[in-house]
């Protein structure tokens, strides 16, 4: 089942300005990677998707039902990595080689799979998508509340070589002592802040290292996003995959391209 996709309207409270900034993130990631996608003039995914490939006589080899079978195997694998690794959403911009249009799949972890090919998009209803998802990667714990934005900037920020006003201090032994002052008085243990902004950092290699794993089954220069909830309802995070390139993070709309070989 499909339906042509209405423009969302915010609701109550700051959800809808997240989804807005989520979908926002998407659409300047396709534009600062989507280059790499084929431009060519083979059929359209999109129109094969939805069963409208009757003058088109398959795409590229691929006949128009195993094409509508990949594109629902796309659909529940990244809805399944989505609520595997708690995230809101995953979109997996698809190469589909020189002789095609680039395709996008946004999946979020509840509610319609978006497909988009150009201007056009519709809405699938993914209870109707009849599909098995592909395996997924070893994929962590979803961030919990300690997965903060305050702890999380700056942390990122000196990985990726940018200026940050708090270098992350590297956590302490579990069973060291606090260190004495002057006096002789032991110290005062190291703020939770300090000791946060490493531990965010790990979840985040975490979820890009299992995002760098998913894009690897799919071609070429195929892109995955996904936007991750933080403790702070109002800055989402994102990360950026595509094989062979750095990954890309964002906290709201600041980003940070993080070097070569990250996470090791």
């Amino acid at each position: 089942m499909t339906r042509r996709r209405q423009e969302h309207r915010p609701g109550r409270g700051d959800a809808g300005g997240v989804r807005g900034e989520r979908r926002g993130w998407n659409e300047a990631t396709r534009r600062r990677l989507g280059g790499g996608a084929g431009q060519g003039t083979a059929p359209s995914a999109f129109r094969v998707a939805l069963g409208d490939d009757e003058h088109h006589g398959g795409d590229d080899g691929t006949g128009a039902g195993e094409t509508r079978e990949r594109i629902a195997t796309i659909a529940v694998t990244l809805r399944a990595f989505a609520r595997a690794s708690g995230a809101d959403a995953a979109m997996l911009l698809l190469d589909r080689g020189e002789n095609g249009h680039p395709f996008v799949v946004e999946c979020p972890a509840d509610g319609p799979v978006v497909l988009a090919e150009g201007e056009q998009a519709v809405e699938l209803d993914p209870d109707r998508l009849a599909a098995d998802p592909l395996p997924l990667p070893a994929i962590p714990a979803p961030p919990d509340a300690s997965f903060t934005a305050e702890a999380l900037r700056p942390a990122l920020a000196a990985s990726a070589g940018a200026p940050s006003l708090r270098d992350p201090v590297a956590p302490p032994a579990a069973d060291a002592a606090a260190p004495a002052d002057a006096s002789g008085d032991a110290a005062a243990p190291l703020a939770p802040r300090d000791v946060a902004g490493p531990a965010a950092l790990a979840t985040a290699a975490a979820l890009a290292s299992a995002m760098r794993a998913l894009i690897a089954l799919f071609p070429g220069r195929s892109v995955l996003t996904a936007t991750f909830p933080t403790a702070d309802e109002a800055t989402p995070f994102h990360l950026a995959v595509r094989t062979g390139d750095p990954i890309v993070a964002a906290l709201g709309k600041q980003q940070f391209e993080m070097p070569p070989g990250w996470p090791a």
